[in-house]
């Protein structure tokens, strides 16, 4: 299952967080992947 969402630049580093902890920090506890087109805005 795949989900395509589209944040605003601005919001990229919220979600990615300091040093990628953010980011890393939902994989974990969601068991899933992030994956972020920065230059797009768009997160799978």
């Amino acid at each position: 299952m795949q989900q395509d969402t589209r944040i605003t630049r601005e919001r990229i580093g919220v979600l990615i967080g300091k040093k990628g902890m953010t980011k890393r920090d939902i994989e974990e506890k969601t068991k899933t992947r992030i994956l972020v087109d920065s230059e797009e805005g768009m997160v799978t």
